[in-house]
């Protein structure tokens, strides 16, 4: 949470560039995954929080893609419990989500400036799901595509 948090904030104080992607060091995703989700943007540039998905890496394995069952007015501290995860078969196309694993967003600056600094918390879900209040709370819609699938690397340990 920390290494997002630094690099979150240096690209607000900074604004080098109009997007911000990070990477987690246990992400893969395909070559060409920033060009897709640019793709995203071009045909609709309201579309400004954009990933890929993956799997947790213990089972059963279900996808780090997120429906939002909790009080719609929180924003910090949101208990894992007011998350649903999806399922892969509910997964199709381009579609919104409320929550996702941030291990591979593309963020538009628009987005990074609303949400402001210090977006990562560690409490009550992780910093993850966290952020995903933040944006949504912001007024920005989160999108996976769901054909853009990324490999979550290692093994998680019960």
């Amino acid at each position: 949470a920390q290494a997002r948090q630094t690099i979150h904030n240096q690209f607000l104080d900074e604004h080098p560039t109009d997007w911000l992607y990070m990477q987690d060091s246990d992400i893969c995703a395909p070559p060409d995954y920033i060009v897709r989700l640019l793709a995203h943007h071009k045909a609709d540039p309201s579309k400004k929080v954009m990933a890929g998905w993956y799997r947790v890496k213990s089972e059963p394995y279900y996808p780090v893609v997120y429906a939002f069952k909790g009080d719609k007015n929180t924003t910090r501290n949101v208990p894992v419990s007011w998350w649903q995860h999806l399922e892969v078969e509910d997964m199709k196309g381009l579609m919104k989500v409320d929550g996702a694993g941030a291990g591979a967003w593309l963020i538009h600056w628009d987005v990074i400036k609303k949400i402001g600094h210090d977006p990562f918390d560690m409490h009550a879900g992780g910093e993850d799901l966290q952020l995903c209040r933040l944006i949504t709370q912001a007024g920005y819609d989160m999108w996976i595509d769901a054909d853009l699938k990324l490999a979550h690397v290692g093994v998680g340990v019960a």
